[in-house]
């Protein structure tokens, strides 16, 4: 998550102008609640979350996301 604030912030944007977030889980039965709770505290208002149990070759989690930034 802290990779992800710092890709919004060069472009002078936060968390609160994430709109959707797809996140691949490799151990989606295990890692489903935790990853939720997690993401629950970075995000007010809560985005659209689709969350997708994936076999990642490796990599616990991937995410990504779309954010809307006003004119």
């Amino acid at each position: 998550m802290d990779n992800l604030g710092a890709i919004l912030a060069v472009h002078g944007l936060g968390f609160d102008e994430v709109v959707k977030l797809t996140v691949y889980l490799q151990h989606l039965d295990h890692d489903f609640v935790g990853f939720d709770e997690v993401c629950r505290s970075y995000f007010n208002p809560y985005p659209v979350l689709t969350t997708v149990g994936s076999d990642l070759l490796g990599i616990l989690v991937e995410i990504d996301f779309v954010a809307h930034k006003s004119a």
